[in-house]
């Protein structure tokens, strides 16, 4: 008896690939390991608001200065309009179509800046000066003169009240007349040879001819004895110069504060005082003014943090702490903290030590991203955090850049970083290559880290935010801001809001590459079933690419994206397409594969971006020789 084999009419298995939900991403592995939401390729994509990838934005050009841009300042007048205050070479100019200078002959490097009280105040670690509406100034011209003394009598003594100003030689002093002395001790000696003194009797100012000054002992002769109040209250004072010197040096105390680069705000329960470093003569040393007035920096509000060999880098807050963060080093705590405490009255900021082995590498490259305290370090981003252990809390650092580390801890020029939070966002920019790395708080932190997108062609030397509005200066001396007010009477993005000044953005989106479940047998990708979801745009296209474990990835078919918009016609692409989703076909074959990837490019001219949701479906083939 013959026997006769029977073909097998069973279909093959299917194995389908649903790719949605996506994040930002993933460099901490290969790209076969990583999470199918996630992307090993992107390139100049963000996540739009419901936290799916789509191209980013572009930025224009506004305005040339001459020199390098050091630094941008939002200056918010009386009407509540935000006038641009720009440090660009050795000077600063009020941006307008054509811009104002306002200062010259000014430090040419990267400057820093604070609000309080209406004033913008700038440091550019030679000088410190304020902006009031109308002119920039030296702080000094009109800093606070304290009363060093009061309650004096002709031979001097009294009570020493106010501390000297660093920023000012100026001080008061003020006596009760006894209606007899002429001769009046000031608390000093070695006056400012040649300084005018200003004497007042009964709130009187007196004429030069009724004293004489002698410089040398510090003392005021009057023609006529002060007389004695009647309520026995200080009925005499004199103003008077003293320029305080550095020890062992001929340099003015002030240099103490003006050499400063690095600045905040804190406070006892407000930010009423301003705080500043970066010295490079002292590199570790904080000076902090005087309550509500920047003009004020006694002479004993200095704390010294840990040793002078590591600088202070960056200045943050965490749960009402001003937090500093020193140079990464393996020597001392990096992390401080300062509280602010009445003691007696007084104001204080005690200091105490709190994290150690993990250090700040960019004096630019702190944010603070909501209530994350952020910091770049030579091992990535770090934020401050506590932790619940055995019923005790436990400071400490936490990464947040886990799945982009790869790439930046590859990076020589981390010193260099630049950063700025805008509309949710961290973004981190190295100015010699124009890359961005940008963390985004809008979705949820998966393994204590952020989703994260990179950028290129971003040539921000210094950034600047203010109520949505993102501004970077370059180190050729353009003014850019971004174009998200390229928009139409409804608010929506237009389509000329994609491009850098111009040029094409390109753009990478690309899922991980994939086995479907099982490296060890080839796979045939079907024809049918495979299909990508678009947003729709009003113009938009994509180039898919396919990539397999045997080639560098193979263009398959561009496709135009676009939705019939009467405001924005183009006549060279114009479609009948009106609905809100776009679902395309991949009608691709792919035969005896092990691995798959989607690439998805595009470089065209004003044209936006995003993608939804991609399946792929895929048979089982014979298991790998």
């Amino acid at each position: 008896m013959k026997r006769v084999s029977v073909p097998d009419f069973s279909s093959p298995s299917v194995i389908t690939r649903q790719y949605r939900s996506f994040k930002g991403l993933d460099y901490s592995a290969d790209e076969s390991q990583i999470d199918g939401s996630r992307s090993p390729l992107a390139v100049n994509m963000i996540s739009d608001a419901g936290g799916w990838p789509q191209k980013r934005l572009g930025w224009r050009v506004l305005r040339r200065y001459t020199g390098r841009i050091n630094g941008i300042y939002p200056y918010r007048k009386d009407d509540g309009t935000i006038e641009l205050i720009v440090h660009a070479g050795a000077a600063i100019y009020r941006d307008a179509s054509s811009p104002v200078k306002l200062r010259d002959s000014l430090k040419d490097d990267y400057s820093t800046s604070f609000y309080m009280a209406n004033k913008l105040y700038i440091l550019t670690g030679a000088q410190y000066l304020v902006y009031d509406g109308s002119s920039v100034k030296n702080v000094s011209n009109d800093a606070y003169t304290p009363t060093t003394s009061y309650g004096m009598k002709p031979a001097g003594g009294g009570t020493a009240y106010e501390k000297v100003n660093l920023l000012s030689p100026w001080r008061y002093n003020k006596f009760t007349g006894d209606g007899e002395t002429k001769v009046y001790q000031l608390d000093v000696k070695e006056l400012d040879d040649g300084k005018t003194v200003t004497v007042k009797v009964g709130g009187t100012t007196l004429a030069s001819s009724e004293f004489s000054v002698n410089y040398s002992e510090g003392k005021i002769t009057f023609t006529t004895a002060p007389a004695k109040p009647a309520n026995g209250l200080d009925n005499v004072e004199i103003k008077f110069c003293k320029t305080s010197k550095l020890k062992d040096s001929t340099e003015k105390a002030e240099s103490l504060i003006l050499n400063c680069t690095i600045c905040t705000t804190y406070g006892v329960s407000t930010e009423d005082r301003v705080f500043v470093t970066g010295n490079p003569k002292h590199p570790a040393t904080e000076y902090y003014s005087g309550l509500g007035d920047p003009s004020y920096f006694p002479d004993i509000n200095y704390v010294e943090v840990g040793s002078s060999d590591w600088p202070i880098l960056n200045y943050l807050k965490f749960q009402g702490d001003l937090v500093i963060v020193k140079e990464h080093n393996a020597q001392e705590y990096t992390v401080w903290h300062q509280s602010g405490e009445l003691l007696s009255g007084v104001a204080a900021f005690p200091l105490r030590p709190g994290v150690a082995g993990i250090g700040a590498v960019a004096k630019r490259g702190a944010q603070q991203l909501l209530d994350d305290a952020m910091f770049l370090t030579p091992r990535g981003v770090f934020a401050r955090v506590n932790s619940v252990a055995l019923v005790k809390v436990e400071q400490g650092v936490k990464c947040r850049s886990n799945r982009i580390n790869r790439d930046i801890l590859s990076r020589t020029d981390l010193k260099d970083a630049v950063s700025v939070v805008w509309d949710g966002y961290f973004i981190l920019c190295f100015p010699a290559t124009g890359e961005c790395f940008v963390a985004d708080s809008n979705q949820p932190q998966s393994n204590g880290g952020y989703e994260w997108y990179y950028w290129k062609n971003i040539p921000a030397r210094v950034f600047a935010q203010e109520t949505g509005v993102l501004w970077f200066g370059t180190s050729d001396g353009r003014l850019c801001r971004l174009n998200n007010d390229v928009t139409d009477k409804e608010g929506n993005i237009q389509m000329d809001a994609y491009n850098d000044d111009g040029q094409p953005i390109e753009w990478v989106w690309a899922t991980k590459m994939d086995d479907f479940g099982n490296i060890g047998m080839f796979k045939n990708l079907t024809k049918r079933g495979c299909v990508i979801q678009f947003k729709t745009a009003v113009q938009s296209s994509c180039d898919i690419y396919l990539r397999t474990e045997k080639d560098f990835g193979v263009k398959k078919r561009s496709e135009s994206l676009r939705q019939l918009d009467f405001e924005q016609l183009d006549f060279e692409k114009w479609t009948f397409n009106t609905l809100p989703n776009n679902i395309r076909s991949l009608k691709s074959k792919v035969k005896k594969f092990q691995q798959l990837q989607v690439i998805l490019k595009g470089k065209e001219l004003d044209e936006a971006f995003g993608v939804l949701e991609i399946v792929l479906r895929a048979t089982a083939g014979n298991p790998v020789k």
